[in-house]
């Protein structure tokens, strides 16, 4: 296994007088046939090889970053006045540039939705799950209402994949997994997951600001490390 030199200053590849990459040794000694495995969670690489010399190798240490989610993670919450308004948060984040927050395997997890700033009463909502990280295919625009970054399962409910996490604007949701009031409301799994998971969550409140008095909100994606 070898590494491609990059140059910190142009961000490009460092070649020799030939034009090839500089290459450096990174992993040796592997024999036999290999195989390749990417951990997207972590960044992690694993490498492992068959026949007499069975082996399994790890690299890690690849900083895990960027924005993991588009546009549509801002949502519309009062965009017609201004900038996007935050209004949902998981464990009190909203997930950065990346609008993605990281819980380890068994921690607590708490979603959060607050009424936009521009509102002065409780408001009605329905937060919406993905099981995944939704590329672009599942980019969705819902009429007037705007994109989300996944099928909303109320307005496409065969879409794989999807669910609803709760809807206060439906008490009794047959489908949401948990109930809910009007914003501000939260619900916490104290005992979290006991594994690695990726779920992406979005939803719709109520919106003064908007002319159909409804918004999209913003969008994040937990990781279960």
């Amino acid at each position: 296994i070898t590494l491609m030199s990059i140059n910190p200053t142009t961000g490009l590849p460092v070649v020799d007088v030939l034009g090839n990459p500089v290459l450096t040794p990174y992993v040796t000694g592997i024999t036999g046939a290999e195989g390749l495995a990417f951990d997207p969670l972590t960044n992690d690489f694993f490498i492992s090889t068959f026949g007499s010399g069975d082996q399994l190798v790890q690299i890690t240490g690849f900083p895990t970053g960027g924005p993991i989610l588009g546009p549509c993670a801002r949502g519309n919450v009062g965009l017609s006045v201004g900038p996007p308004i935050d209004v949902l948060t998981v464990n009190g984040s909203t997930g950065g540039i990346g609008r993605r927050v990281d819980v380890p395997i068994g921690g607590a997890i708490s979603v959060q939705v607050s009424p936009s700033s521009l509102s002065t009463v409780p408001s009605l909502f329905a937060i919406y799950g993905y099981i995944g990280q939704p590329g672009s295919a599942e980019l969705t625009p819902v009429g007037s209402l705007g994109d989300f970054c996944f099928p909303p399962n109320d307005f496409i409910p065969e879409y794989p994949g999807t669910f609803v996490l709760t809807s206060s604007y439906f008490p009794g949701h047959p489908s949401a997994l948990v109930p809910s009031t009007a914003a501000p409301w939260s619900t916490t799994d104290a005992d979290g997951l006991p594994h690695r998971y990726l779920v992406t969550f979005q939803g719709v409140i109520d919106d003064p600001s908007a002319s159909t008095g409804y918004a999209v909100t913003n969008a994040i994606i937990v990781a279960i490390l």
